[in-house]
């Protein structure tokens, strides 16, 4: 069993290209998010907000945001962007998403993978992201050894 899944896992590797996200992607990236969150998130989304939410992203200065590909079919995106430090570069992970039908298939895993291997590339040390605060998502990140900051606070406040 789990010697299959590695065989479908090696041959998802082979075959799986990464796209450098630009304005042109945005119509598709967009349809495919709503869908996505007001599906299985039970999401809210309009074509519009989210639109703008995903292209507010992608126009950050230094964003870097990856589509996964399979074959011409969009199988997931991250977004976020590099922020300076005075001894450090950093990624902010603003956004990952994996579709519901290529979910659970290792493709997150390589998602992650894949951007860290082109962080690598351009110096970038570290990765900081906001995640909800739900066993699920803890999982996820802490297979990439991601930890919980001691330093930083999280706030909020709603107006």
């Amino acid at each position: 069993m789990i010697r299959d899944a590695w065989k479908e896992l090696w041959r998802i590797i082979k075959i799986m290209n990464y796209i450098r996200m630009s304005e042109k992607d945005l119509d598709i990236i967009t349809s495919l998010y709503v869908k996505y969150y007001n599906e299985n998130e039970d999401g809210i989304w309009t074509f519009k907000k989210a639109y703008k939410r995903i292209r507010q992203v992608l126009l950050t200065p230094d964003s870097y945001c990856l589509i996964q590909e399979i074959n011409g079919l969009y199988t997931g995106f991250l977004m976020g962007y590099i922020k300076e430090y005075d001894d450090l570069k950093s990624y902010f992970l603003e956004e990952i998403v994996v579709f519901k039908d290529f979910q659970d298939k290792g493709l997150g895993f390589l998602l992650i993978n894949e951007l860290e291997r082109q962080l690598l590339d351009l110096d970038i040390s570290m990765i900081e992201l906001m995640s909800v605060n739900d066993t699920k998502h803890l999982h996820f990140y802490e297979k990439f050894s991601f930890e919980k900051s001691t330093n930083l606070l999280v706030m909020s406040k709603f107006l």
